[in-house]
């Protein structure tokens, strides 16, 4: 599909794509969780996710009645299981808001990027494959720096009780344990 000169390629999430944004969402936003959820159920676009309206989904015949926005073309999509539990809860929530979501309606109907900037960055955070580094720190054993970490503390501009509760801690730091214990 060509849009202006640019040629856009567009794939299809795998499965283990698809749960990986998924349990991303979950974790951080269960409004963008719903909608990922009812997206890939249904392939319908932001707009009509946002926008649609709780009379077009007959739960009891198992299906969503609506006109698309973009297209203008009525649409008659099943209701899958997946998605069946929260369209059943959405119906019950916000009786007199017309919106299955209606959070994202209004973000959609003010702020429109705010939605597509969530969606990012729940992308950025499933799909990013950098693992977190750890600095490379070299590993010394306290006794070949005790006596350089003795005179650091002594130098310091700490107070006379701070240095030594410092040095009292060392000794223990050396036998493996922790501050705490």
């Amino acid at each position: 599909r060509k849009q202006g000169d640019e040629e856009i390629h567009r794939e299809a999430l795998t499965v283990e794509q698809a749960k990986r944004l998924l349990q991303v969402c979950k974790q951080n936003n269960i409004l963008l969780y719903d909608m990922v959820c009812f997206g890939l159920a249904t392939s319908f676009r932001k707009e009509d996710i946002c926008l649609l309206l709780k009379k077009d989904v007959y739960l009891n015949e198992g299906i969503i009645h609506t006109k698309l926005k973009k297209t203008g073309v009525e649409v008659i999509i099943p209701i899958t299981s997946s998605i069946f539990a929260m369209l059943q809860r959405r119906l019950g929530e916000e009786l007199a808001n017309p919106y299955i979501f209606p959070q994202a309606a209004y973000i959609y109907q003010h702020n429109p990027k705010h939605l597509d900037d969530m969606l990012k960055n729940a992308i950025l955070v499933a799909f990013e494959r950098v693992e977190p580094t750890q600095p490379k720190i070299p590993h010394l054993e306290l006794e070949s720096v005790l006596s350089e970490v003795l005179a650091r503390v002594q130098a310091s501009s700490f107070a006379c009780s701070k240095k030594e509760k410092i040095v009292a801690l060392l000794p223990l730091y050396a036998q493996g344990l922790t501050y705490r214990e």
